[in-house]
């Protein structure tokens, strides 16, 4: 029998709407042949990729490995990178927090749908007074940024769906030089179970106790950094449960793939405190933030020092390189 073929996701559709979604932000039309000349950007442009990745167990997939990430620090972001005036692809999994809705995501999730809405006398459905508002102020948000063409979502389950997405974006935009920005926040699996050893259907429990021998996943920071969109700036993400731990990977993650920043998070205290590790000039350096009481979510101050760096990147690069007045302003 012939064996199944390792799985390629397609991944045509989304290099052809990352494409479309960087000329759209050119600062003037691509010349016609002219797909991989330098183009320059109108405002800067963003990939945050966000939640966890699926390992499936089967080839016909019931079983999988998973995380806890139901990636509320992306969504986050991206609200903040849209507030500062970026252009944003939001590489998430199915199912995961989503801009502009994470305040009250897991309330939607979590109460019964009359704590929300009501049915009028008429048949229709109506937001409760309390919740109008920040609903109304949500969907006024969305509406701007769609308007602009300045939101760009892609879905993602697997971690073979992931890598793909990500090679194909990072390609698309190669063109974009120094604007564009790889805010790398999901939460990919170290390990993953390689298609040649994988049961063809369900594995049966009948079988007795399971034993799994997992494969590391290859590291695409190197890829990325330095083949797929080199001129870019990359900023990867490290949680660990140990501050020692966490650091030492952090700057390993510097010298052996020349990621430009990484934001360090420890498990317990990810929501009120990082760390942001650079090194310059062989110089290691460590920024901590600490979320204020009068801050309701750290992504704000995060983002806000991520977009400092991000315009001194792009200064160093390309010194030439002029946004447009409301994108620069609103980026700084």
């Amino acid at each position: 029998m012939e064996e199944a073929p390792e799985p390629s996701p397609s991944s045509s559709e989304v290099t052809e709407r990352a494409r479309q979604f960087l000329q759209h932000h050119a600062a003037a039309p691509a010349a016609a042949g002219a797909a991989a000349a330098p183009v320059t950007l109108a405002r800067p442009v963003v990939v945050i990729t966000s939640g966890g990745t699926t390992v499936p167990l089967e080839r016909n997939c019931v079983r999988f490995i998973d995380n806890f990430s139901k990636g509320t620090r992306g969504a986050l972001s991206a609200e903040q990178f849209l507030q500062a005036g970026y252009a944003v692809i939001f590489l998430s999994r199915h199912g995961s927090a989503q801009p502009f809705v994470s305040d009250f995501q897991e309330e939607l999730g979590a109460q019964t749908l009359t704590d929300l809405f009501e049915l009028g006398t008429d048949g229709g459905l109506r937001v409760h007074a309390a919740q109008q508002s920040q609903m109304a102020a949500a969907v006024a948000r969305v509406q701007a940024v769609l308007q602009e063409g300045r939101y760009l979502h892609l879905p993602y389950t697997t971690l073979f769906e992931y890598l793909k997405y990500l090679h194909a974006i990072a390609d698309a935009l190669a063109p974009g030089g120094p604007a564009v920005l790889f805010y790398l926040a999901a939460a990919v699996s170290d390990f993953f179970m390689p298609w040649a050893d994988m049961a063809e259907h369900k594995i049966q429990s009948a079988d007795g106790p399971l034993t799994l021998s997992l494969e590391k996943v290859p590291k695409m920071l190197g890829a990325l950094r330095h083949e797929w969109s080199p001129a870019a700036m990359v900023v990867s993400f490290k949680l660990e449960t140990d501050i020692q731990i966490l650091l030492q990977k952090a700057y390993g993650a510097i010298e052996a793939y020349g990621v430009h920043l990484v934001v360090a998070n420890e498990l317990h205290s990810r929501k009120d405190r990082v760390w942001l590790v650079s090194q310059r000039d062989g110089v290691q350096a460590v920024q901590q933030i600490e979320r204020p009481a009068d801050v309701a979510e750290i992504e704000t101050l995060l983002v806000s020092e991520v977009v400092a760096a991000h315009r001194q990147h792009m200064q160093q690069q390309q010194p030439q390189q002029q946004l447009q007045p409301a994108a620069a302003g609103a980026a700084q």
